[in-house]
């Protein structure tokens, strides 16, 4: 089999390079040749399959529209790259989220000119509470509001991108969990814990992992999940309540280097095994 990696042309940085390296060098040892090609490079390259990992997602369906299998598929991606539509789509399948109220659309070259709408926000939600920008990724574009100058300075950095309001769960502080996911198996899962004073988990801001075994009906809030979105793989962040697990986030390409060396389970291999199945659910 022949596959191609495609990746983002303008993030270069070591995390990412490490990254792809590591997930070519798993399907190469498992005997399957993935070629990684940047979504600016693309050159309608012959293949058998395409794992995307980017967020280009008109150049995944030009793909995909070649008859091409491409994981994830490219509506999975523009769905779990939006917070908003995310939370949307899970929440009308009965999954359990956090409360959230969308701000208003605005037109770029008008921008807000007025914050009335910011009342609302104030009786719905008690200080602290989040503002999560629509689009954004590793722990960026969130924001913990404690004070009426604080939820309007955020709102204004913000400007006319979609965003939306979020109950903040202090049940755990800066702990959540991240749990990878296969087709329809979960590889595994780990308590992410934040740096001290840090309301956010990501091990990309100095957050730290640790290994963690899900109860049953904590599988059946990833399964729902899975179900729900048509996830080939991906990492759900789930944080802790007194009324048990919630659903935050959903990431279509979710990193999982940090996730091996924390407990020497590799995602790639589970995704070799599903590419070779054509992307069978199992």
């Amino acid at each position: 089999m022949l596959g191609i990696l495609v990746v983002n042309e303008y993030l270069t940085s070591k995390k990412f390079n490490d990254f792809y390296d590591f997930l070519v060098s798993t399907f190469n040892k498992e005997e399957i040749n993935l070629k990684l090609i940047t979504n600016a490079k693309y050159n309608d390259d012959k293949c058998d399959f395409c794992i995307f990992w980017d967020k280009d997602i008109n150049l995944a369906r030009y793909i995909e529209n070649k008859g091409i299998r491409v994981y994830n598929k490219p509506d999975v991606i523009k769905i779990c790259d939006n917070k908003i539509e995310t939370q949307l789509i899970l929440e009308n399948k009965g999954v359990k989220m956090p409360k959230m109220l969308l701000a208003p659309f605005t037109y770029e070259n008008v921008g807000y000119t007025n914050y009335d709408y910011l009342v609302k926000v104030k009786k719905e939600f008690r200080y602290p509470f989040i503002i999560k920008q629509a689009y954004g990724s590793f722990g960026e574009q969130v924001y913990l509001v404690n004070n009426d100058e604080e939820l309007i300075n955020i709102v204004k950095l913000i400007g006319s991108k979609p965003f939306l309001f979020h109950e903040y769960i202090d049940y755990r502080f800066g702990e959540d969990l991240r749990v990878f996911t296969v087709g329809r198996k979960i590889v595994g899962a780990v308590r992410r814990v934040g740096e001290k004073g840090n309301f956010k988990a990501n091990v990309t801001l100095g957050g730290k992992m640790l290994q963690y075994t899900l109860s049953k009906e904590d599988e059946d809030i990833v399964y729902n999940v899975i179900d729900t979105l048509n996830l080939d793989f991906g990492g759900i962040d789930l944080l802790f309540s007194e009324k048990g697990l919630l659903v935050n986030e959903v990431n279509s390409n979710a990193h999982f280097l940090n996730f091996y060396k924390a407990t020497n389970i590799n995602v790639g291999i589970d995704i070799v095994k599903y590419v070779k199945k054509g992307g069978v659910i199992c």
